[in-house]
């Protein structure tokens, strides 16, 4: 039998590598999961957005203080700036639009800057004035409002009894009428200072009285 002829070179088909078999047989694979967590991330970034959009939208505009401004200054355009805010219970601020109306009042107190605007803090002239004097009122969380309690505020001073005794009777309680100047709040003690404006004749009984501890701030309907 006559051997056989070997095929042209070009006719023969190198076989294929493990590689090249894997490749023919494989097929992508789904990940249901990963859809899931881009409809959540796309989900997400919505709420996000629509939430910074209401916050925008709830917002106001207030002035607040662009400087340092000692106590006697005259307040100037160059002194307030314009600043967005959440209104919230209790928060005392002055609109944007009633800039014009603050310019050339005097600040009764020191405003730091960034301060918002409480319109009390600012008047015609420097308190005290004539026939006043500036007392200090150490008072205690008890004897004062928790709210309210400011520059240009008016208050009352009233005398309380000593540690042990009992109510005064009518009559016998030392009620005087006043203006706040300014609030310090001492952070090593549970103390605050009050400043407040009082008629120079009732000056050393309050000094007195608040030595002794025996003050308690009233805040009067404005």
């Amino acid at each position: 039998m006559p051997p056989k002829e070997p095929k042209p070179v070009s006719e023969v088909k190198p076989p294929k590598t493990p590689l090249e078999g894997g490749l023919e047989t494989l097929k992508p694979r789904r990940r249901p999961w990963l859809w899931a967590v881009a409809v959540l991330l796309i989900a997400l970034g919505a709420l996000g957005a629509g939430a910074a959009v209401n916050m925008v939208k709830d917002t106001v505009a207030v002035l607040a203080t662009n400087s340092d401004i000692p106590r006697g200054r005259v307040l100037t355009d160059e002194d307030l700036v314009t600043v967005q805010v959440h209104p919230e219970p209790g928060l005392v601020t002055l609109p944007a639009d009633q800039r014009a109306a603050l310019i050339g009042k005097i600040a009764l107190a020191d405003i730091p800057k960034g301060q918002l605007v409480n319109p009390a803090v600012f008047g015609e002239s420097l308190i005290p004035g004539e026939g006043q004097s500036l007392v200090g009122v150490a008072v205690t969380p008890p004897q004062r409002p928790a709210n309210k309690l400011g520059p240009g505020v008016k208050v009352q001073l009233i005398s309380t009894p000593r540690s042990g005794d009992d109510p005064p009777a009518d009559g016998a309680t030392t009620s005087v009428e006043g203006t706040v100047v300014a609030v310090t709040n001492t952070q090593d003690s549970n103390l605050s200072v009050v400043d407040v404006a009082v008629p120079s004749g009732s000056a050393e009984q309050i000094a007195a009285l608040s030595a002794a501890g025996r003050v308690a701030i009233i805040v009067k309907e404005a």
